[in-house]
């Protein structure tokens, strides 16, 4: 039972740290996505600029997707690091190259998931829509795809991206600890953000995704160790 209870104190550990440092910004950020919402619906001069982002979008497709993705994950915080940071910090090319790559790939992910939602769930904003999709996106996207794949890739990329000393920290529960440490993030940060994403139309939702997508790679880059 001690060992138990020491696992999930070291799990906490960094999630919390993180939370601490950051949780003013992440809390406006959050509050900022429920005020386009209302934006959106209540001002005709708003609503019809974010559908012109949303049809530079559209016609961007996917490739807008990894891009716009990439640029919100892994360019931004690099630039905030560098802004902010209290010491200087030397440019990794490998590092960034992780971010860019690991950030494009889960922005097509994402883009793929809101407009299959849409299809299978319907693009309707009422109350028990949006339910649905929260759910489906925080207790089936995330868990299986996007914080096992980063927990995994973050996790090589701090063993100097050998595979054989990732796989031995793997079995070692470390890989685990980072997991779950990174879902308890995933449910803070995400649950009242997807809630505001999906009460947007579909076309929109990836938007404003991106919006929120820079706060959450810090929280994430922070979490391993990375500021």
């Amino acid at each position: 039972m001690a060992r138990t209870d020491s696992s999930r104190a070291s799990a906490a550990a960094p999630v919390l740290a993180a939370i601490r440092r950051n949780w003013k910004p992440f809390v406006l950020i959050q509050i900022a996505a429920v005020a386009v919402v209302f934006a959106y619906y209540l001002a005709p001069g708003f609503r019809d600029f974010a559908e012109s982002i949303g049809r530079v979008k559209a016609q961007g497709g996917l490739v807008f997707a990894a891009l716009s993705t990439a640029f919100a994950g892994a360019l931004l915080p690099e630039l905030a690091k560098r802004i902010f940071a209290k010491e200087g910090r030397q440019f990794d090319v490998a590092d960034f190259g992780f971010q860019v790559c690991l950030f494009g790939f889960l922005g097509v992910t994402v883009d793929l998931l809101y407009r299959w939602l849409g299809t299978v769930l319907g693009t309707s904003a009422s109350v028990v829509v949006v339910v649905e999709k929260v759910v489906f996106d925080q207790l089936v996207y995330s868990p299986l795809i996007s914080m096992s794949l980063c927990s995994f890739l973050f996790l090589w990329k701090d063993s100097g991206f050998h595979l054989a000393k990732t796989m031995r920290l793997a079995r070692d529960g470390t890989l685990s600890r980072r997991y779950a440490g990174n879902m308890v993030a995933c449910w803070f940060f995400w649950i009242p953000a997807l809630t505001a994403i999906y009460a947007m139309p579909v076309p929109l939702q990836f938007c404003l995704y991106l919006c929120v997508e820079a706060a959450w790679a810090l929280l994430l880059l922070s979490m391993a160790g990375r500021e």
